[in-house]
């Protein structure tokens, strides 16, 4: 007992109710059965599923980054890892899954591509859980988890166990197409007046204009971006900027460059930045929510090239394009004045890391990043 207790508090899932929930659904597997993992960090959710399920039940964790220790720790209790991705697990893998349990890259792309590449392998009746799938700033997740039910594919989870979403697999249903998509999340977009679904009470929407950098300079030759996180890629992709022009707050040492913060850390970056590095807070302005949104609005408007860029894949470049292609433009303009047009974007592709041409990755939202 006291085993099962340390596991259930070093898990990942956060809320007691999640992992007991998580446990029992592993319990219930049938003997023999398989239960995948993708996205184990420390091992500690396969573990807790290792230690719930029957004896004879094969647990799989799949992670192309496992943090350190967990190859270890799996490997000592039982659990296989397989350091890759979902669809390079499910190419030499061809049982079938009977609970399967998604928290890997939590951006729309990547919780998509977990799902699809698996669901060819799934039981019929198999129970699938998503991780996360409650956290507003993870919406892709709920997106994709409010898709596969309306399809039926997955169906209706009887509750929503803290933030994780569990429901059956159906293959009789078949998988969405890109029209179950648009509808989900025109209907999730059609609640401008709802602003806490979103980010901030109404109050609160864009209160950094003081600050804001309500138009980026023409001339960017002697400018450089702080912030290598979300913000920084949307804005990157968006206008195409070249990947060097993106920089930690640890690189901001030139007195003479001008910098825009695109950072959620604006104030600790600014103290850091004219108290010890001597950069002149003039040189210093902050890229904010509004300015994203500003971006996303006028591509949108017009060519839609920049949201073009944004999408990972075909799949997610023909849904944007319906999405928007008949949106009229006064909702376009309520959900860029409410601040839900780019907490929607930020949502989708909000993930782990972002590629900014061949630098090191930065984990989002962490100081200079």
């Amino acid at each position: 007992m006291t085993a099962l207790f340390d596991i259930l508090n070093s898990t990942a899932l956060v809320l007691p109710e999640e992992r007991l929930a998580l446990h029992a659904a592993a319990a219930a597997v049938p003997a023999g059965g398989i239960i995948v993992e993708v996205g184990t960090y420390n091992g500690m959710s396969a573990l807790l599923m290792r230690r719930a399920a029957p004896p004879t039940c094969r647990v799989h964790a799949v992670d192309p980054f496992p943090q350190p220790g967990a190859v270890q720790r799996l490997s000592d209790h039982g659990v296989t890892l397989f350091q890759g991705t979902s669809r390079q697990f499910a190419a030499q893998f061809q049982e079938g899954i009977d609970l399967l349990l998604i928290d890997g890259d939590h951006s729309f792309h990547w919780v998509r591509e977990d799902f699809m590449a698996l669901a060819p392998l799934l039981r019929p009746g198999a129970v699938v859980a998503f991780h996360d799938a409650g956290v507003l700033p993870f919406w892709g997740i709920r997106l994709l988890v409010d898709v596969l039910e309306l399809q039926g594919t997955m169906t209706r989870p009887a509750v929503y166990i803290g933030q994780l979403a569990l429901g059956r697999f159906d293959p009789a249903a078949g998988l969405p197409t890109v029209d179950v998509y648009v509808r989900v999340a025109r209907d999730h977009l059609a609640v401008p007046t709802d602003f806490g679904l979103w980010k901030t009470p109404a109050d609160h929407v864009f209160e950094e204009y003081e600050y804001t950098a309500l138009s980026l300079p023409h001339r960017l030759k002697d400018v450089r971006f702080i912030g290598r996180g979300l913000r920084g890629w949307l804005i990157k992709t968006l206008l195409d900027l070249p990947g060097e022009m993106f920089i930690d707050s640890g690189q901001a040492r030139d007195p003479a460059m001008n910098y825009l913060v695109v950072s959620a850390y604006w104030t600790e970056i600014y103290r850091c930045l004219t108290q010890e590095r001597g950069i002149p807070g003039h040189q210093l302005r902050a890229v904010t929510e509004f300015t994203v949104s500003r971006l996303l609005y006028a591509d949108i408007s017009g060519d839609r090239q920049g949201m073009c860029r944004l999408a990972r894949d075909a799949f997610q470049r023909e849904f944007l394009q319906a999405l928007f292609a008949k949106m009229p433009g006064h909702e376009l303009l309520a959900l860029h004045h409410s601040g839900m047009l780019v907490s929607f974007f930020s949502g989708l592709f909000r993930g782990f890391s972002y590629d900014f041409g061949g630098q090191a990755l930065s984990p989002p939202d962490t100081p200079g990043g």
